[in-house]
């Protein structure tokens, strides 16, 4: 089995991040390992998934009087990035471990719910096969014992 080029992590990526915008000093003692293979550089904004601006207008949505510096946006991107590309090559081991050639909404929930321990939302033909007897929070109804018990109950209580 043929890898690609492995792109070793620094530690984890929120302390990753804190590490770069200069927050954390080094905690391992071995020399920090970049994140893009030697010889490789990603030009900025190139291959980026989120762009900047895209950002700026998420934040100003959520908060008009919000704003963030330069190398907050800078980890925040940086953070998309490496989110998504892990999920894509995850889902693409998932797809070849089930023998195939195309990568499905499946596999990416899959990992999303397994591995990254996210919920995500069902798509539209998943929607439209759910029905209340599949659907584990529909309120279930109750048994006929039940409700002879409760029609006691509310037998005695109208009583004066």
């Amino acid at each position: 089995m043929q890898r690609g080029p492995i792109t070793p992590r620094v530690m984890g990526q929120s302390s990753a991040i804190r590490q770069a915008l200069g927050h954390l000093p080094s905690t391992s003692s071995a020399p920090c390992m970049s994140a893009t293979p030697v010889g490789h550089s990603t030009p900025p904004n190139s291959s980026r998934i989120l762009e900047k601006d895209v950002l700026e207008a998420l934040i100003k949505s959520v908060d008009p009087m919000e704003t963030v510096e330069e190398d907050v946006s800078e980890a925040l991107i940086q953070l998309v990035d490496e989110f998504v590309n892990d999920l894509v090559d995850q889902s693409a081991r998932v797809a070849k471990h089930r023998n195939s050639a195309k990568l499905e909404t499946k596999d990416v929930q899959f990992v999303l719910e397994k591995r990254m321990k996210l919920v995500a939302p069902p798509d539209s033909s998943q929607v439209a096969m759910q029905t209340a007897e599949h659907n584990p929070y529909a309120k279930q109804p109750g048994s006929e014992a039940h409700r002879q018990r409760m029609a006691l109950i509310k037998k005695f209580v109208q009583k004066p």
